[in-house]
Order: C-alpha cells, then sequence, then structure tokens
C-alpha cells in the first residue's frame, strides 16, 4: 500500500509541473514604496487582457502596510496605457513579500472610471500568496491577486527494507486562471463626488503638472511644493547648496507622484428668487465666490514662491445651472426653513464637479484653467447633509441649449429693435427732408425737378461745359442729363436731344429705345479719336445709372407731390400721402 502511495505522489509531481502556468510579469516596482506589482498570466501564458489580475508584493518596510494602496493603485494608469492598452479592469491584492500574508482586502478599478480604485468587502479570512519555490535565477514567483487557500499536503510514502526512499519533494501548486479561480468583481459604481478634489490651488497644481511635465522643472515651484509638504525636513537644506539639488530631484518625483483624482469640486453659494408654480421651480442664481486661485504663502525657512503664481479660471461649453426645481410642498418647506434659521435671507449651496482644461502659464506666472461642468447638486446648507436638487447630466445638455437659446433669442430681439430704431430715425430724417422740398420744388427750375426725380440732385450737366472739362483735365467727368435716345441698344447710342452725345450703358441696365426721354448719370470722356477738323467735339458718357421718363420732355417732374412720394417711398407707404 506504501509503495502505491508513493508511485500516486510522484504522478502527482508530474501532472503539477505539466500544467504549471507562465511566470508572471513584472509590472512596476517602487523602491520609495517598497512594492513590486506583478500581472498573472493566463492559461495561454497571456498577462495583457482586458480583466487584468495584479498582485503587489510589499516589504516589510512598505508605507501601504499601513494603508495606501487605493490611493497607490491608480499611480498605475499610465503604466497600463503603455504596457497593455487593452486593459479596461483590473482585480488586485497585496502581500508581504516576507511571510506571504494578506495585506487588506481585495481592490477593483477600471479604465471608464479613470483608474480610481475601490474596495471589495470579503468575508474575513486569512489568506496568504502562493509559497512556490523556484531556482534565484528564475523569474518572480508566480503570484495570483486572490490567493487560494493553503493545499493540503500529499500523504508521504514509507519506504520498505527493499526500495530506496522517495526523497520529499515540495509539490508545486499551479494556481488557477485569475477568471477561473475569482471572477473580478463588479465594480462598484463611485459618484463622481468621490472622484473629485475640493478645489485648491495645489489640486490644480498636481494636475497642471500632469498635463505641462516641464512645469515640475522649475526650482522655485519645487521649493514651494517642498515647503508646504515638508518643511521640516526641507528647512535644514534650503540653504545648504550641497544637499539642495538631491533635495529637490526628490521632490521632484514625489510632485510628479501625487495622485490627483479626474474632477474638481466647487462648492458656491447660490441665492434663489420667487416659486414659479407653472415652472414648478425658483428662480436661480448661482454667485461666484473666486475666478482665481493663487499660491499659498507658507511660512516654512527657506519657502519660496511658485513660478506658477495663480490659476484664472474660465467656465468651458457655455454650461450653466439655473431654475431650481422644487414641487409645491418642497418649495413651502424650503421658504419656511429659510424664514426660520436665516431670516430670510434665500441662499442655499450649489456643488459642482468640474472637468479642468489648461493651457500654459504666461511669463507672468498666470496659468489659465477652463472648467467643464459634469454635474451639479443644490444643497440646503453648506454641509452638504439635505439635497434639494440634483442635476443630471441632461439637466446640464438642456439648460445650456435653453440658455443658448434664451441668449439667441434676446441677441436678435436686441437687433431688430435697435435696426427698427434706426429705421424710424431715418424715417424721422426724411419726413423733415420731404416737408422741406414739398416747400421748394415748387419755385425750381424745369431742370432741377428733373435731377431730383433721377437721384434728388438739384442740377443738370450740360454737354459743351461737361466735354470742355474733359479736354482741359485729361479724362472723365461726372455728368448727369436729360436725353432722347437717338436709337436703340445699349452701346454708342446717339442721342437725338442733346446732339454731341453718345451712351454706354453699363451691364444690367435696360436698353434704350428710339424716341424715349431719360435721365443718365455717369463719367463723360471727350471722344475726337474720328472727329474732323470742322466737326465739334463729342462726348461719350459711360452710364451708371437711367431713369425712363413717362412723358415728352420728363415733364414727369412738373408733379411735386408725386415727385416727393417717388423720392421717398418708405415714407410714403407709412403715412399713405407726404402731405
Amino acid at each position: 500500500m506504501r509503495y502505491k502511495v508513493a508511485i500516486a505522489a510522484a504522478a502527482l509531481i508530474l501532472t503539477a509541473e505539466s500544467t504549471l502556468a507562465a511566470d508572471p510579469h513584472r509590472l512596476a516596482y517602487s523602491e520609495k514604496m517598497g512594492v513590486e506589482v506583478f500581472a498573472q498570466p493566463d492559461a495561454t501564458g497571456a498577462w495583457c487582457r482586458p480583466a487584468l489580475a495584479l498582485s503587489l508584493m510589499l516589504k516589510d518596510n512598505s508605507p501601504l502596510i499601513q494603508g495606501g494602496v487605493t490611493e497607490f493603485l491608480p499611480k498605475l494608469a499610465p503604466v497600463l496605457a503603455q504596457e497593455c492598452p487593452a486593459a479596461t479592469t483590473f482585480a488586485a491584492a497585496a502581500y508581504k513579500a516576507s511571510d506571504r500574508s494578506q495585506v487588506g482586502t481585495t481592490y477593483t478599478s477600471s479604465k471608464a472610471a479613470g483608474w480610481a480604485t475601490t474596495t471589495v468587502t470579503t468575508p474575513q479570512q486569512t489568506q496568504t500568496a502562493p509559497n512556490v519555490q523556484v531556482a534565484p535565477q528564475q523569474p518572480p514567483p508566480q503570484i495570483v491577486a486572490v490567493a487560494p487557500p493553503s493545499p493540503t499536503p500529499a500523504p508521504t510514502a514509507t519506504p520498505s527494507a527493499t526500495q530506496a526512499p522517495v526523497p520529499p519533494v515540495p509539490i508545486p501548486v499551479a494556481p488557477p486562471s485569475p477568471v477561473a479561480a475569482v471572477a473580478p468583481p463588479p465594480v462598484p459604481v463611485r459618484s463622481l463626488r468621490e472622484l473629485a478634489d475640493p478645489i485648491d490651488y495645489w489640486p490644480l497644481i498636481f494636475r497642471y503638472v500632469k498635463e505641462y511635465p516641464v512645469a515640475a522643472d522649475n526650482t522655485e515651484t519645487l521649493k514651494s511644493y517642498a515647503s508646504a509638504s515638508d518643511c521640516r525636513n526641507f528647512a535644514p537644506v534650503a540653504k545648504n547648496e550641497f544637499r539642495l539639488t538631491d533635495y529637490l530631484a526628490k521632490a521632484k518625483t514625489s510632485l510628479m507622484s501625487e495622485v490627483a483624482k479626474p474632477y474638481i469640486r466647487i462648492t458656491l453659494n447660490a441665492r434663489f428668487g420667487q416659486y414659479d408654480p407653472k415652472a414648478g421651480s425658483f428662480e436661480f442664481a448661482p454667485l461666484a465666490e473666486s475666478s482665481y486661485w493663487d499660491a499659498p504663502n507658507t511660512f516654512c525657512s527657506g519657502s519660496s514662491r511658485a513660478a506658477i503664481t495663480r490659476f484664472s479660471t474660465s467656465w468651458g461649453g457655455g454650461k450653466t445651472v439655473f431654475g431650481l426645481p422644487a414641487n409645491a410642498s418642497e418649495a413651502e418647506a424650503l421658504v419656511d426653513y429659510i424664514d426660520r434659521k436665516r431670516y430670510g435671507r434665500r441662499d442655499v449651496y450649489l456643488e459642482l464637479i468640474v472637468k479642468p482644461t489648461f493651457t500654459p502659464a504666461t511669463p507672468d506666472g498666470i496659468a489659465h484653467v477652463t472648467f467643464e461642468l459634469i454635474e451639479a447638486t443644490a444643497y440646503r446648507d453648506r454641509d452638504s447633509a439635505k439635497v434639494l436638487y440634483s442635476y443630471t447630466a441632461d439637466d446640464l445638455v438642456n439648460a445650456a441649449k435653453a440658455r443658448e437659446q434664451a441668449i439667441a433669442v434676446a441677441v436678435e430681439a436686441k437687433r431688430r429693435a435697435e435696426e427698427e430704431k434706426g429705421r424710424q430715425r431715418a424715417l424721422m430724417q426724411q419726413r423733415y427732408q420731404a416737408e422741406a422740398d414739398l416747400r421748394t420744388l415748387p419755385n425750381a427750375s424745369h431742370a432741377a425737378r428733373v435731377a431730383y426725380f433721377h437721384d434728388g440732385s438739384r442740377a443738370l450737366s450740360t454737354v459743351s461745359a461737361t466735354i470742355g472739362r474733359s479736354l482741359v483735365q485729361g479724362g472723365p467727368q461726372p455728368a448727369i442729363f436729360m436725353v432722347k435716345a437717338g436709337g436703340n441698344g445699349t452701346s454708342s447710342v446717339k442721342t437725338a436731344w442733346p446732339g454731341r452725345l453718345k451712351l454706354d450703358l453699363a451691364g444690367g441696365l435696360p436698353e434704350l429705345v428710339k424716341g424715349q426721354w431719360y435721365v443718365v448719370s455717369g463719367d463723360l470722356q471727350a471722344d475726337n479719336a474720328n472727329r474732323a477738323d470742322s466737326k465739334p467735339y463729342v462726348g461719350r458718357l459711360a452710364v451708371k445709372s437711367v431713369s425712363g421718363c413717362q412723358r415728352n420732355g420728363c415733364a414727369d417732374a412738373d408733379d411735386v407731390p408725386s415727385l416727393v412720394r417717388r423720392r421717398y417711398p418708405e415714407l410714403s407707404a407709412q403715412t399713405g400721402s407726404t402731405q
């Protein structure tokens, strides 16, 4: 029987050795924190996959033994992005390297949550990392995120007098696949409030140096950070040039390793107005407490002013919160509470969860940060105990659209009002001018009324004088004529009256009809290219504008009221008459 046991033990050894999985992948380590991070491979030997199983092996002096694993794990985000972009979740556990005992509980995280880490409550039991014996030159021991219970030792065969004893051989235990052994627990949904730091200068700095790492090279910024975070150790070396350089190098590493949550939390004092029963909400107006955050002063010896002295802010996306929804009973209860506790001062508190985006700092040390509003909650009191209303993402989107529409409507209404105001001023000026024209035109000459009929001027040009000016000055001259067409068309049309004119009409103007009267204006050029010595000069008019007359000699201009109404059609349409 003993021989059978020995044979069974040997077979078990062979089976276990033949099923050993691949060695774990050393993903990251930190001498400062005394920790090594391993990724568990699956049955195929691949460690990189969507759901990772991680183990943290802690030295006895690691500060993580006392706590802080939840804050440490998100620092793996850049490593995961580079080493395993396919990873979307992970489950992790921490063990002491000396005795393989588990420290704390199981931790989970997801890429969708920004690798923010949560803990999973597990039954109280002692877990240990697998005690796998390997040669020193081989890779690190096989480690799983959640270790299985210690295996039951196999029975040892007792050799007989006729058979050599079988030396005791430790039986390697191949841990099961992470998925098969421990399915990654579902990642609890964390509120955005848990993923947000309160607004302050240093949380902004921690995010800024992640976005612009060159900022961490600034000596003054490192001194400021060291004096604020480690004054006790910084003060003795602040003025020691031999020790300061090494200290600031460590301060830079510490600054870059600071954990910055993905969002910022801002609490604003907000004031609500009258209740609108139809809308079911109060009028609501958040009051901004600050639009900038300055570097804080420190009294640590050797401290320095940070290179970035101020963060100025603005709100991106045009999103805002307005309106405080409440039904009638809630509204009445809130007003009653305000009257009793705050003597009618209608102040509440609005907590905003925002996502910051930075622009590089200017030479004078001012960096601009734009906040995109993600979530908002109205609280009755500053202690955030009584929630009045939580604005969802849809609420914010709809509020932004409503505000944009309201702004567009207001802008359009203002534009139309200004346009109407300008139109009324123009009509008033036209009325004054029309009244003046009605008084003066009856006494004006027929030529003056014809010119007025055309473009509101008061004089016609004479052919001879205009040709003469063109000859003297050597170029075209502006002119306006009353003419009778001597031909049809738009090019080189001679006039039957007055003589010595040829008309060239600009594109788009109607053709002239022989025998019809017109008032034309444009630029006249003396044309003597084909003139005989005995012939007078001829003027060629480049016509820019034409007004057709209905009566011979443009007698239309003798009807002064019609003439004025034609001149001011908009005024005539409004009043029905200019008289």
